[in-house]
C-alpha cells in the first residue's frame, strides 16, 4: 500500500517535468525548423536551377541528334520518292476524274 502511495506522489511530482520537457521539445523543434527554412529554400533554388540547366543541356544535345536521325531517315526514304510521286499523281488524277463525274447541281 505504501508503494502505491509513494508511486502516486512520485507521478504527481514528475508530470509537470514531463509536460515541460514535451513542450520545450516541440518549441525547440519549431525553432530549429524556422532557422533551417532559409537553407532549405536556398537548396531548393539551387536544385531547381541545376535541374533546369540539365534539362536545357539535354535538349541542346537531343536536337542535333534528332536532326541527324531525320536526315538519315530522309536519305533512307529517298529511293522511294519516285513511287510516292507516282502514287500522288494517280491519286490526283482519280480525284479530278471523280470531280468531273459529279452532276452540276451538287456542290
Amino acid at each position: 500500500m505504501f508503494t502505491l502511495i509513494f508511486l502516486g506522489l512520485l507521478l504527481i511530482l514528475l508530470v509537470p517535468f514531463v509536460l515541460v520537457g514535451a513542450i520545450l521539445g516541440i518549441f525547440l523543434y519549431v525553432v530549429l525548423q524556422i532557422l533551417l527554412l532559409p537553407l532549405r529554400l536556398i537548396g531548393l533554388g539551387i536544385g531547381l536551377g541545376v535541374a533546369t540547366l540539365l534539362l536545357f543541356l539535354k535538349l541542346l544535345l537531343l536536337i542535333p541528334i534528332a536532326l541527324i536521325c531525320l536526315i538519315a531517315l530522309a536519305a533512307g526514304l529517298l529511293p522511294l520518292l519516285p513511287l510516292v510521286v507516282i502514287c500522288l499523281a494517280l491519286w490526283m488524277a482519280s480525284h479530278l476524274l471523280r470531280r468531273g463525274q459529279r452532276s452540276p447541281t451538287t456542290t
